[in-house]
């Protein structure tokens, strides 16, 4: 009896042990636990046969082998006995409303890590869907797959692929189709965008040719560039057979040259299931592809099923740095002097103005400034998007000059006719905000600013609404009444008495244009006085919380003895 009972307690044992790896090796990449990895597979398609419209890129008649509904609970049967525990999913319907349905799906099953649209970048409501479709963690990209032959040089298609880029998104492009020196210029334009060509980038086995005949020099060109990857998928579709081979030493003619060209870093697993089921099975498959591997060690297992697919689509991705919801920057008008003596005293008005691309005609500009000699000031903070060097782009017509994070990367105060263009460059973080500045003067006539900017991952634009932020605190509280505070005089010279009236101030702090604290207590009291005469003349923001609600007033400065 006790020899039994151990035998019961190890086979126990055994079963605990067997079910503790299988969760483990399963664990979610997106959500850690992943020192064990469960392989995935980049390259296969979901549909619902009994759903209008899922499935119009199949026919009911030649595919009706697999005609019938293949979602996420079918894809873990069928992968999961080959130890392929997830899939990035990829839109094959063409229909643009298909990617909402099937995204949907996507979002509750936990063996689909990603999915990867079908959108035409031509569509006016590309960028719409984009946005839409990337409120969803699991959305990374959008595979091209036009009925008509797309230019990928055409500037309407460049202006989609920087959407993609400020999102940072995948493009997913079939190999043959596309200039491939229009996808290495695309990948260069944009370094930090990932391009990943599908189906061993075009290539097909008919008998013993090759097609497309230049392929290996295709190939070279589209793995020119480091963001540019390649999927060894397709195969039993590239093989020209039925059914397909699965000795793997016949797939080395068209495995060997993309494992060549990407090197073992840049290649991913994808099987194109359930349309790889007309030709084989995908059990079959992996093991071909196991054999491969273990015939090539240059390409582990580990680089082919996972570290690779996790790179090319960033799957384990703590951060998404995406556009923000930037409100602008404060805009103040001053009335300058002949020579330039005195320039920016006395501000007369201030803005919040959304990007600096600013014209003016002959006059004053606004706020009763003069004609002539008048002068603006743009403060508040910028957030890049990239961890990148990036180059500003001054046009001003006449005197203009730029700070970055306090640096003065432009400084042409001088004067000059037309529209000359000035440049600087800052080394910027990704998310990290930063104080910017942005002075201008007219002299006589016309007027005229704008500023952009360009690093390797972001196309030369105006800097951007959402990366601007005024000083003014975007998170402001509800207000009790307008009049909750005062502040006097206004404008100030030497001091400044704050009024809550009959409710208690708690904490008052004091913000100059460039969002820097000039001042901040806490406070215990209805009223009290600050010295501001060291202070010099411009705009200030003052925030005071009462009651556990803040409000805020703007105030001037004039100090004569420090402008």
């Amino acid at each position: 009896m006790k020899s039994s009972n151990n035998r019961k307690c190890h086979l126990f044992f055994i079963i605990i042990l067997i079910f503790s790896s299988q969760g483990k090796g399963f664990s979610n990449p997106l959500i850690g636990n992943d020192s064990i990895h469960s392989r995935i597979d980049s390259h296969i398609h979901l549909y619902d046969t009994r759903r209008a419209g899922s499935s119009v890129f199949l026919d009911p008649v030649k595919h009706a082998k697999i005609y019938f509904p293949h979602l996420s609970n079918q894809f873990v049967d069928t992968a999961g006995r080959s130890g392929v525990g997830y899939a990035v999913v990829v839109e094959a319907s063409m229909r643009r409303e298909d990617n909402f349905w099937l995204l949907a799906h996507v979002d509750t099953a936990d063996a689909l890590l990603a999915f990867i649209g079908n959108l035409d970048p031509m569509d006016p409501m590309f960028e719409k869907d984009l946005d839409s479709l990337s409120k969803s963690i699991k959305f990374r990209g959008i595979r091209i797959r036009p009925s008509t032959p797309v230019n990928l040089a055409d500037t309407k298609i460049i202006a989609s692929f920087v959407e993609l880029a400020r999102r940072n998104l995948v493009l997913e492009l079939g190999g043959n189709g596309f200039d491939p020196q229009h996808v290495a210029s695309i990948a260069r334009r944009f370094p930090n965008m990932h391009i990943i060509m599908n189906h061993l980038a075009g290539g097909t086995l008919a008998g013993t040719q090759i097609n497309p005949a230049d392929w290996k020099a295709r190939l070279a060109v589209f793995a020119s560039e480091p963001n540019v990857y390649c999927k060894i998928s397709a195969l039993f579709e590239a093989s020209g057979k039925d059914p397909a081979p699965i000795t793997s030493t016949f797939y080395d003619k068209l495995i060997d040259p993309v494992v060549s060209a990407f090197g073992p870093d840049r290649v991913i697993f994808g099987s194109n299931w359930p349309l790889s089921d007309m030709l084989g099975s995908y059990a079959d498959m992996v093991k071909m592809l196991d054999d491969y591997c273990s015939r090539h060690p240059v390409l582990s297992p580990e680089k082919l099923y996972y570290e690779n697919i996790n790179r090319a689509y960033d799957i384990n991705r703590k951060e998404i740095i995406s556009p923000d919801n930037g409100n602008g920057l404060i805009k103040t008008y001053w009335n300058g002097k002949m020579g330039g003596s005195g320039w920016f005293a006395d501000s007369l008005c201030s803005q919040i103005d959304p990007v600096i691309d600013d014209s003016w005609e002959i006059g004053s500009p606004a706020c009763g400034a003069g004609a002539i000699f008048w002068n603006a000031r743009w403060v508040g903070f910028l957030k890049p998007l990239y961890s990148e060097n990036h180059t500003f782009y001054l046009t001003v017509n006449d005197f203009g000059r730029v700070w970055i994070n306090d640096i003065l990367i432009i400084d042409k105060w001088i004067g000059g006719s037309g529209n000359a263009c000035y440049t600087g460059s800052v080394d910027l973080i990704a998310g990290q905000q930063v104080p910017i500045k942005v002075e201008y003067a007219n002299l006589l006539d016309n007027g005229f600013i704008r500023l952009e900017w360009e690093s390797p991952g972001l196309p030369r634009e105006v800097v951007p609404v959402n990366q601007l932020f005024s000083p003014i605190f975007t998170a402001l509280q509800k207000t009790i009444k307008p009049e909750a505070f005062s502040v006097v005089p206004n404008p100030a010279v030497s001091r400044i008495t704050i009024s809550a009236g009959s409710y208690s101030l708690d904490k008052v702090r004091i913000m100059n244009m460039e969002g820097k604290i000039k001042y901040q207590s806490e406070v215990d009291a209805t009223e009290f006085e600050i010295d501001i005469s060291t202070w010099t003349s411009g705009l200030y923001f003052v925030e005071v919380l009462i009651h556990n609600e803040i409000f805020r007033k703007k105030i001037i400065v004039k100090n004569q003895n420090l402008l």
